[in-house]
């Protein structure tokens, strides 16, 4: 019987092209939706718009990213690029507070914090102030269904990831 090598199974399985949902978070509330892509050997992300970032989070991101016209594009909520470059650039972490649901990623020196489920802050937006309990059903079915997601969708990350021997303990 001949054991088959982790590595061995992971880079015959590991997408050489991915494109999915992610958030970057900042602080403990803010988010925006966007996409991850692997294409090419390059690894890019992109937000559309400010999503849940506040005042001081968009601050913090325009200093970091120094991209011109950056707050105009996110309040007219345009796509904006956080980065893009040969993934054997990056730095993932993946601290244990993300249960494997997300991670850090370092490009540049500059850490981007990612999720790979949807935030529960964007999904209470109730208009109704005396909020039916069905609702509050709908979102609890709702958010359990995207943990199921969110989770299938780290592990492919995380595949790819280890093929490219991206990810450090610090």
């Amino acid at each position: 019987m001949v054991k088959e090598k982790k590595e061995d199974k992971i880079s015959n399985s590991t997408p050489k092209s991915l494109a999915t949902d992610a958030w970057l978070l900042m602080g403990l509330t803010g988010s925006s939706q966007g996409i991850m892509k692997l294409e090419n050997g390059n690894l890019s992300m992109i937000i559309f718009g400010k999503g849940y970032l506040n005042f001081w989070h968009i601050k913090e991101l325009k200093k970091m990213l120094k991209i011109e016209d950056f707050v105009k594009k996110l309040k007219a909520n345009k796509a904006v690029q956080l980065f893009n470059v040969p993934i054997k650039k990056v730095k993932v972490v993946y601290p244990w507070y993300y249960f494997g649901g997300g991670c850090f990623i370092l490009v540049d020196n500059i850490k981007f914090k990612i999720s790979f489920m949807k935030p529960a802050n964007t999904e209470f937006n109730v208009k109704n102030p005396e909020f039916p309990i069905s609702s509050g059903m709908n979102i609890i079915s709702n958010n359990v269904s995207n943990l199921n997601k969110g989770m299938d969708i780290a592990g492919l990350w995380k595949e790819v990831f280890l093929k490219n021997n991206v990810i450090s303990k610090k």
